[in-house]
């Protein structure tokens, strides 16, 4: 799965290169500050691209006396910088647009900058749909997170297309008057479609940096797991802890018991590990027993019952 996703990242920083220098080019060319936002999305795509590259890289690595549990937290950390980063893109960007529009718009080629935004919705289309294969395969953060930024430049570019084919319309029916302001429209409109996603992705990674519970639906399905390999009716006692780090899912269970040995324990442990890891590949889990529930309780952070 490691050589794939490798593989994913890399196909992600040559294509972010063909689509930068593309869109700077035909920006020039047609004087579109929407296609130049277009180019600026996937400049920044590709520098984190290349941070990405080495931090999939580093989060691989064993546990050092450095690092006792690992560099997963640089995953996470990569994504937060990323979305914050597209944020301050996507606020400059409104700003300019207003400010074309009150000065009276621009004039852009429009059949260009049609055929343009066609030809690379096509391709963002295409990068975003392999790279949710590939994400759902490998289960990794990194590229989950580019086959978001593909969408968004999808949306980017098809909005592009449909307001300059809607304005080359305009210039067969004489409305030319309004031309002038597509192109700032169309910036000011991105902007905001565009601004809920890396919040989103803000959001759910600084969740992951400060150790916050994951989203319900992952602690459910955890749950759902441990219960079965592990049955109610036969361990009805355990307490739960889940913490999420990029793709490492970190699990501790607590078992309160008046009963069993040593094998029996391990056997149990096994069971756990092999059904947990079938959903959740790059998993640390940690299994212990305990005859005293306040062990149990105090270790998950939750109070006693009756207490």
């Amino acid at each position: 799965m490691f050589q794939t996703e490798k593989r994913a990242l890399r196909l992600n920083i040559a294509a972010d290169v063909l689509f930068a220098v593309s869109a700077f080019g035909f920006a020039l060319t047609t004087r579109s500050e929407a296609i130049l936002l277009d180019g600026i999305y996937s400049l920044v795509t590709l520098l984190f691209a290349v941070v990405t590259w080495h931090v999939a890289d580093l989060v691989m690595q064993p546990d050092s006396d450095k690092y006792p549990f690992g560099y997963v937290v640089y995953e996470p950390l990569v994504n937060l910088f990323k979305g914050l980063l597209l944020v301050i893109v996507a606020v400059y960007a409104l700003f300019s647009a207003v400010t074309t529009l009150l000065s009276g718009g621009t004039s852009v080629h429009t059949e260009l900058a049609f055929f343009y935004a066609l030809g690379a919705t096509a391709g963002c289309i295409g990068m975003a749909v392999y790279f949710r294969r590939v994400a759902r395969k490998t289960r990794s953060t990194l590229v989950e997170t580019d086959a978001k930024n593909w969408v968004i430049d999808a949306v980017l570019s098809a909005a592009v297309a449909f307001a300059f084919g809607l304005s080359w319309l305009l210039t067969f029916s004489g409305h030319t008057q309004y031309l002038n302001y597509v192109d700032p429209l169309v910036v000011a409109f991105l902007s905001l479609v565009v601004l809920p996603v890396p919040a989103r992705i803000i959001r759910d990674n600084w969740a992951q940096i400060v150790a916050r519970a994951p989203a319900d639906e992952l602690v459910e399905q955890i749950n759902a797991l441990i219960a079965e390999a592990a049955p109610t009716d036969k361990w009805p006692q355990r307490e739960v802890r889940v913490q999420q780090h990029g793709r490492l899912i970190t699990a501790h269970i607590y078992f309160i018991i008046n009963h069993g040995d040593v094998r029996e324990f391990d056997a149990l442990r096994a069971r756990l590990d092999k059904t947990l890891r079938k959903e959740f590949p790059y998993l640390a889990l940690d299994v212990s027993f305990v005859g005293d529930e306040h062990w149990a309780y105090r270790a998950t952070g939750d109070e006693l019952p009756n207490s």
